[in-house]
């Protein structure tokens, strides 16, 4: 019988060889086209290849060394950083991309112990403005930046 040695691998390289082989089944009616001329299905199959070789290298990895237990699971990061997007789905319309990323740092941030105000404000500052500046600046996308006044 094989022992699972490092559950957490072993899981998780399951998980990559599933989503590989998934990308590969879901492309596979994509052209495929060359090295040169790449076609729609070219980039999809390969990198669910590279998932699923990454997938069986960690899987075998987990089949060996020492034993190690599967931690237990850390609920409430998951749902408060899963609140987090959500609201940043609900508000980003309404009050525009700047305040909905700072918003969302700030939500996510409660997750930590300690929660550091100062921190949490300044990385969501830098984000929302590195945000509006690659999003809307530099690739040109539709998004508000700010809550519109007055209707």
């Amino acid at each position: 019988m094989i022992k699972i040695r490092k559950q957490n691998d072993f899981y998780a390289g399951l998980f990559f060889i599933a989503f590989g082989l998934v990308t590969i089944w879901v492309a596979r009616g994509y052209p495929m086209g060359t090295t040169m001329r790449m076609g729609a299905g070219y980039f999809p199959i390969m990198v669910g290849g590279l998932l699923t070789v990454i997938g069986l290298i960690i899987t075998a990895t987990a089949l060996a060394g020492k034993k190690e237990s599967f931690p237990r699971l850390a609920w409430r990061p998951l749902i408060v950083i899963t609140i987090s997007l959500v609201l940043f789905g609900l508000l980003v319309k309404p009050l525009g991309l700047i305040l909905a990323i700072i918003i969302t740092v700030l939500v996510s941030r409660l997750s930590e112990t300690p929660f550091r105000w100062f921190e949490s404000l300044a990385l969501g500052s830098f984000l929302a403005f590195v945000s509006a500046a690659l999003f809307v600046y530099g690739l040109g996308l539709l998004l508000p930046l700010w809550p519109r006044l007055g209707g």
